[in-house]
């Protein structure tokens, strides 16, 4: 008699044992608890699978796999779905760049003094310098500029003058120039005096945000003719500096002695140049009038406020309207402080001469600006 199937049956759900399968029970037992425990797991599927699914894989029918069909149990599940990578970031301009910023400076308003050799050993370059400067004056906007000369023109050694006032005009400035006998004296120039008292007036010079300069121009001989201390005008130099003041130094002599004075001179003023030779170095009228024409292009209109410092000092763009500078170039730009960038060479010519306007771009930590 067959057991009546109920759920505390182990048999529920199968075929119930006919007595004749009883034969040889002890023998088959390992096999057929095998089959059994197969049996079940393909019922449980079958009876406790995904309803509605498709378990084929097949189109979604939500019926068994045909007849004629292998099924082979769980690897017929559909896998879960897989995570799409993100897109690509876009490649940085100066829309997206992490927020570029971009500024337009704006020039940076200077006042001069230049302090002239009118002694004998100075007097002719003085006269390039002159003949430059008469053409400059027409140019540019000097009325930031003045002229300190020694010695001066009425004694015999050692004095200084102040040749032209800050806030003349053309007509002064020419008018100074034309006539030699107002300026070119017979004595020993009295550099450290002249520094003093040009360092004096320029601390003196209204106006806040305003660069102070000093342009020195001497052959560097006869120093320490007027006093032992004026044989070290380097000191004085470096007095100015500490007070915010830089000096160039235009040197007009090829005797290595005075030279090496006028090295000293130039590392003292915070601006020497690169190379063995510090001093901005003349020997005729064509030096003489690249050095100032260059010297008065950068510190009347090539030194650009940025208004404030960037973010990241080396990740910053300097352009020239659709040109790209190159940072530390003769012909591109550098620092001139954390705020102020100077163009130099072609580039500051470019500007001077309204050819276009200069753009600065800041870039972000990480991220070069392009």
């Amino acid at each position: 008699m067959n057991p009546t199937p109920s759920p505390s049956n182990p048999t529920f759900g199968l075929c119930a044992e006919r007595p004749s399968a009883r034969l040889g029970r002890s023998r088959l037992e390992p096999q057929l608890g095998r089959t059994a425990l197969a049996a079940l797991l393909a019922c449980g599927l079958l009876a406790c699978g995904p309803q509605g699914g498709d378990v084929t894989g097949s189109g979604g029918s939500g019926m068994a796999p045909d007849a004629g069909a292998p099924f082979s149990g769980l690897g017929d599940f559909p896998e879960a779905g897989q995570l799409s990578p993100p897109p690509p970031e876009p490649e940085p301009t100066e829309a997206n760049n992490c927020g570029v910023k971009t500024v337009m400076p704006t020039k940076r308003g200077s006042s001069v003094v230049m302090v002239a050799d009118a002694s004998k050993n100075g007097a002719q370059s003085l006269r390039y310098a002159f003949t430059t400067l008469r053409d400059l004056v027409d140019q540019q906007d000097l009325s930031g500029w003045s002229l300190t000369t020694t010695p001066s023109a009425t004694t015999s050694n050692c004095g200084i003058q102040h040749a032209v006032e800050f806030g003349s005009n053309a007509v002064r400035w020419k008018e100074m120039m034309d006539d030699e006998s107002r300026w070119t004296g017979q004595g020993s120039a009295s550099l450290r005096a002249a520094i003093d008292s040009a360092t004096s007036r320029l601390m003196a010079q209204p106006g806040m945000g305003r660069d102070k300069f000093i342009i020195l121009m001497t052959s560097g001989g006869g120093l320490g003719h007027c006093s032992p201390e004026d044989y070290h005008p380097q000191e004085s130099i470096t007095a100015a500096l500490m007070q915010g003041i830089r000096t160039y130094i235009l040197g007009t002599s090829r005797v290595i002695k005075e030279q090496e004075k006028l090295n000293e001179m130039a590392l003292a003023g915070g601006v020497a140049r690169d190379g063995e030779i510090k001093f901005y170095e003349s020997f005729d009228e064509e030096d003489v009038r690249n050095i100032l024409v260059s010297l008065s292009q950068q510190i009347a209109s090539c030194r650009l406020d940025l208004g404030e410092a960037p973010p990241v000092a080396d990740n910053v763009l300097v352009k020239v309207g659709q040109t790209k500078l190159e940072f530390g170039s003769e012909n591109g730009w550098v620092y001139d402080g954390n705020h102020v960038v100077l163009l130099q060479g072609s580039a500051c010519t470019r500007l001077t001469e309204g050819e276009a306007q200069v753009s600065v771009l800041f870039g972000c930590p990480g991220i070069p600006v392009l």
